[in-house]
């Protein structure tokens, strides 16, 4: 992961890439909350694209992360799995 940049809208966007098994995905900070129109300065999920396209995303707002994956079976599923599990455990210092 990158260092946190600081934008003008204030928000601490994070992007990077996570590589297993000779697939890379692209990571980057959501910072939106649905129904406001003002975003947040720490992410509350992350969303993962492979080749441009969207092929997963963790939320981690609230007490229960929710994660979306590709279907079992898929070659995408477990290093979505991977990378979302290693952004959950992930201690934040400046949240």
């Amino acid at each position: 992961m990158n260092a946190p940049v600081v934008s003008m809208t204030m928000k601490a966007e994070r992007s990077g890439q996570f590589s297993m098994g000779g697939t890379t995905l692209e990571v980057e900070s959501v910072h939106e909350v649905r129904g406001s129109s003002l975003p947040l300065e720490a992410p509350i999920g992350y969303v993962f694209r492979h080749d441009g396209k969207v092929v997963g995303a963790i939320e981690l707002n609230g007490l229960t992360p929710r994660l979306w994956r590709p279907a079992s079976g898929t070659a995408l599923r477990e290093p979505v799995t991977m990378a979302a599990l290693a952004l959950a455990l992930l201690w934040d210092p400046s949240a």
